[in-house]
């Protein structure tokens, strides 16, 4: 899921190098955290948050195949944490390093 989320990612930012995933496993669920540069948060969102609907609608689809369910989570690089998309999201500080593009 990470490689498929990266692959999408990279297609739409035009700092790919800035970007990161990091994959947040639980028994049935998995939360994918996107990391992108601060200019590249709007292409990822779209507007009125259509490109990442999609986006997340294709990660859980693919989560489906394998009887998880998938989540995404888009956290701009300039913000400091708990500022992501969602409000009140704040990353665990026990997760796992994060894997670069």
């Amino acid at each position: 899921m990470t490689k498929l989320l990266e692959i999408i990612a990279q297609a739409l930012v035009d700092i790919p190098r800035d970007g990161e995933v990091n994959e947040i496993r639980g028994e049935k669920t998995v939360v994918l955290e996107l990391r992108v540069a601060k200019e590249d948060v709007g292409r990822i969102i779209g507007r009125n948050g259509r490109i990442a609907d999609a986006i997340r609608t294709i990660l859980s689809a693919a989560g489906m195949k394998y009887g998880i369910k998938a989540s995404l989570e888009i956290i701009d690089q300039g913000k400091p944490p708990g500022t992501g998309d969602r409000p009140g999201y704040a990353p665990r500080p026990y997760d796992r390093p994060r894997d670069k593009f």
